[in-house]
């Protein structure tokens, strides 16, 4: 199982840059992986201007408030993803539409789109809005109990 955890509320300047350009209410994505040691934190793949690229690191998705999250049953190991993709520079040109064309600079819902195998185009077509409802189709939003993740009701 995976989370996939969209960052909204954010008043971050780079996240309100995002959501202008790609519309929508969240600024980022986020792939986590449980933590059994620390039941809080999860260990999150993905791409980050603010972290300088391509990362792995350990994210505390468990606000409602900061983060939409959603579990997928079907999906490629982002820890696997992360160690053969290596992107230091180019998330600042690529966030904005068609300044990049390079595959090798991703943004975070790129990143994300390229670890769902079930999503029908390549991940380039995928910005935040788009990937989200297509994780809706195939995945079901969740919500921290204070101890595991349960299916949010009444969303």
């Amino acid at each position: 199982m995976m989370l996939v955890a969209f960052r909204i509320n954010d008043t971050r300047v780079f996240s309100r840059v995002v959501r202008f350009f790609r519309g929508g209410d969240s600024g980022h994505v986020e792939a986590a992986l449980p933590d059994a040691l620390y039941r809080h934190l999860h260990l999150c793949v993905s791409a980050s201007f603010m972290d300088g690229g391509v990362r792995g690191k350990a994210i505390d998705i468990t606000n409602p408030y900061k983060w939409r999250v959603y579990q997928v049953r079907e999906h490629d190991d982002p820890l696997v993803w992360l160690a053969k993709n290596n992107d230091t520079f180019g998330l600042l040109v690529s966030t904005l539409p068609t300044l990049s064309d390079d595959p090798e600079k991703k943004v975070c819902s790129e990143a994300i789109a390229e670890l769902l195998p079930w999503l029908p185009d390549p991940p380039r077509t995928y910005d935040l809005v788009k990937l989200e409802n297509a994780v809706k189709q195939r995945g079901e939003q969740v919500q921290w109990t204070g101890y595991a993740w349960v299916t949010r009701t009444g969303s």
